[in-house]
């Protein structure tokens, strides 16, 4: 990942950085007080001295740690990774006795906080939803497939730990993803990367869902069916207790939650939504950077209508449902007929 840095930047980088590798810019305690009045939480340490940054330093950083995060991409990194590395420079500039430039300094700095941009493969179970006469369902980065033996051993050969990590590897995957598998790849720092992967297992979900209604909708039972991240495939049950006043009789019910029904999926239903809905068109704007107006409309109208047919209050779901409409067709920077 190559980052070219203009000379605004280097501007901007050399003056800020001046200031921060001053030392009039930080407190060293020297008395109990000092550490009351400083908290236990120091900025950064150097040889068991604690240092802290004075107040109007403290803008400083979130200053430049606002310019770096901007440089190296807040798609793949997120600001606390920018925050860390720039204390650590910081911390590197006052550990050495042969000062280092402010150029040198920048270039490592981004050298640093790119060398934690990791291809990572996700992993998020699927419930409510059945493959028939399918292998899998894919995508761009994600893929949705039965999780078979096979499955998990193929994914455990990945794993570069020692052979007692790989067992426990496998006993959590055994136990813990008893149904449909959704892998998913995301490009990133661990923490951007899986907001990402999870940004795009919830998109997902939530077009299948609206599929769902769409082929269910002349039956009136689309909300009888349901598909799931990571939970079972149930709504909540209710824990009460009802009595007669005429004959003092009492029930209890709840315990259990009601169990939504599976939603098959075969290879035509596939075919009718790709070639009638224009799934695949949808599945795409989850990766683009820059959606358009209406595009991210879509997806916003997608996420609240998936949210709403999960939604077991009916007055909430119809909220639910009305914001999505609402997300089509209001708020565009044009007026609909242009598009």
């Amino acid at each position: 990942m190559n980052i070219e840095i203009s000379p605004e930047v280097k501007q901007a980088f050399n003056k800020n950085w001046k200031r921060l590798t001053a030392n009039s810019a930080y407190l060293v305690p020297e008395t109990m007080e000092d550490f009351k009045s400083l908290g236990p939480f120091p900025y950064f340490t150097i040889n068991n001295i604690w240092a802290y940054p004075k107040n109007h330093i403290r803008q400083v950083i979130q200053d430049i740690t606002s310019l770096i995060h901007q440089i190296v991409g807040p798609e793949f990194f997120t600001r606390r990774t920018v925050y860390e590395a720039i204390r650590d420079e910081i911390k590197l500039h006052f550990s050495v006795e042969e000062k280092q430039s402010k150029d040198w300094h920048l270039s490592h700095l981004v050298q640093t906080i790119q060398s934690k941009l990791k291809k990572r493969l996700f992993v998020r179970a699927i419930s409510g939803l059945e493959l028939v006469e399918l292998s899998d369902i894919k995508n761009g980065p994600w893929q949705i497939m039965p999780f078979t033996k096979s499955q998990i051993d193929h994914f455990v050969e990945k794993e570069s730990g020692d052979e007692k990590w790989k067992s426990h590897i496998k006993d959590y995957l055994t136990k813990t993803f008893k149904d449909k598998l959704c892998f998913l790849e995301a490009e990133g720092d661990l923490d951007a990367a899986k907001g990402k992967a999870h940004n795009i297992a919830t998109f997902v979900i939530n077009t299948l869902r609206y599929f769902l209604c769409i082929h269910l909708s002349s039956t009136g039972h689309a909300h009888n069916v349901g598909i799931n991240l990571d939970l079972p495939n149930q709504g909540p049950g209710l824990n009460a207790l009802s009595m007669n006043v005429e004959d003092g009789s009492a029930t209890i019910f709840g315990y259990q939650d009601r169990s939504r029904q599976r939603y098959p999926l075969n290879k035509e239903n596939i075919d009718i939504i790709k070639s009638n809905y224009h799934a695949e068109v949808v599945w795409s704007l989850v990766e683009k950077r820059n959606l358009s107006d209406l595009e991210a409309s879509i997806v916003s109208a997608i996420t609240w209508f998936g949210d709403a047919h999960q939604e077991n209050d009916v007055n909430a779901a119809y909220i639910k449902y009305w914001i999505a409409l609402e997300a089509l067709v209001t708020g565009h920077k044009k007026k609909m007929s242009s598009f």
